[in-house]
């Protein structure tokens, strides 16, 4: 059974699948140039953005606990942006990734009281994740990142806030 799915291009994409009969695991695999490559399994994925050979996404794994990741499936490597122990909350979600997957964006949303906090980490510095200074705590909203993950915008009850990161 099919859960998720991200075209890349017209050879290149990411899917998500049960196996038959088990819906406690997703697996993820990476489809480029006719085979398809397993790449996680977890219990649950929070949501995936990709670009080009670059996935970043966020898993809730068989301990129950939540870690955001990227991963390039050119090269192999693996940056952890975040990890979260069972029963902290909230949790990331909502990924973000820049055109060319040097930039990455998520969202820590606080449904309970109605706020979101936005954060962002690029390459150069290791994807070490940063707080978006004026997306902190602010009321739920929608968000987007510009394709080459210089600009974003975000609208909420409080009104538009569009924005630039380094």
């Amino acid at each position: 059974v099919m859960r998720l799915e991200w075209i890349v291009s017209g050879n290149q994409g990411f899917l998500g699948a049960s196996p038959p009969h088990n819906s406690k695991i997703v697996s993820m695999y990476y489809y480029h140039a006719g085979k398809l490559e397993k790449i996680n399994t977890a219990r649950a994925y929070g949501g995936w953005a990709a670009a080009n050979h670059r996935i970043l996404y966020n898993t809730l794994n068989a301990n129950k606990t939540r870690e955001t990741i990227i991963k390039d499936l050119s090269s192999g490597k693996t940056w952890i942006l975040a990890i979260q122990k069972p029963g902290q909350y909230p949790y990331y979600q909502y990924p973000y990734l820049s055109q060319n997957g040097n930039l990455a964006v998520i969202a820590r949303p606080n449904y309970k009281r109605g706020k979101i906090s936005f954060y962002y980490a690029m390459q150069k510095n290791d994807f070490h994740l940063e707080p978006i200074s004026n997306l902190q705590n602010v009321p739920l909203g929608i968000f987007r990142l510009s394709p080459d993950g210089k600009r974003y915008a975000f609208q909420n009850r409080d009104g538009l806030i569009i924005g630039t990161l380094p």
